[in-house]
């Protein structure tokens, strides 16, 4: 098969995004294709939500298009359309969304979003606990930011970078027409959890060779990261419930893509694990 270059990969919060974007940077650079650069060089967006403008994106010649996307951005295809070529394969990563919303309450510190949590919770409570007690009360009171390009959510956070445009809480017509969307849009959605797996899957569906996917799986230690250790934070089965009803929609995406993994893995036959 011939390795296909033209890659739109949503880079979706706090899913192990940056490590697979540097993958789809680096195949760019050593085949000498056209990536996307923001206008400011050291934002991590291009565009607004899920607008992109030229004058928010590098200068190209006239005619030019993008072969690679690896930057943050709202989906709507067919704002991508405008930048990349039609046979532009879509690509994005989940995390399972307890796993998600701990990595979020750690690197966004959103308490700072959150008027009156601190206050709120019980005597040696972390705000993430306080939150998880009653996320349909916090969810009310969040701050939304007011820059397009801060990245703090709590609520159906992967599904809002996946183009989740209102918010359809329980409705599971909706909810099932927009997972059945990105199955149809999206060549594969990798999952955080089985992160080899789901480079093996690229590779394959891409025609990509081993070498493209290699990746630097050095282990980030933080002092500070007091959300990731399950023995300094007890997260409750009734939490986890709450979290549930509250974030349908990102438990129902996940849920949907990672037996979709499992699914085409089983297709590949004996040698996908040996890979």
């Amino acid at each position: 098969c011939t390795p296909h270059p033209n890659i739109a990969f949503i880079k979706v919060h706090k899913c192990g995004s940056t490590t697979t974007q540097a993958i789809f940077m680096r195949y760019g650079f050593e085949h000498d294709l056209v990536v996307a650069l923001p206008r400011e060089a050291i934002s991590p967006w291009i565009g607004c939500g899920s607008v992109m403008r030229p004058q928010q994106t590098m200068k190209l010649p006239q005619g030019t298009k993008w072969n690679i996307f690896a930057h943050h951005s709202i989906y709507n295809k067919n704002n991508f359309e405008r930048f990349m070529p039609k046979n532009t394969r879509f690509v994005a990563i989940l995390r399972h969304p307890m796993s998600r919303i701990k990595s979020a309450f750690n690197y966004f510190h959103l308490e700072n979003n959150l008027p009156g949590i601190a206050t709120r919770g019980r005597s040696k409570q972390l705000p993430i606990q306080t939150y998880l007690n009653n996320p349909a009360y916090w969810d009310g009171v969040f701050v939304t930011p007011k820059k397009c390009y801060e990245d703090q959510c709590v609520k159906n956070c992967m599904a809002k970078d996946l183009g989740l445009q209102q918010d359809i809480g329980n409705n599971q017509r909706a909810v099932e027409r927009f997972i059945q969307g990105i199955e149809r849009d999206f060549t594969l959605v990798m999952i955080m959890e089985y992160f080899d797996h789901s480079l093996v899957m690229l590779r394959r569906r891409l025609c990509w060779t081993l070498r493209d996917i290699l990746y630097n799986n050095r282990k980030y230690k933080s002092k500070n990261y007091k959300y990731k250790s399950s023995n300094s934070t007890i997260i409750t089965k009734k939490m986890e419930d709450n979290y549930r009803l509250s974030s349908a929609v990102d438990h129902a995406l996940y849920h949907h893509f990672n037996q979709s993994l499992w699914s085409k893995i089983q297709e590949e036959g004996e040698d996908f694990l040996e890979e």
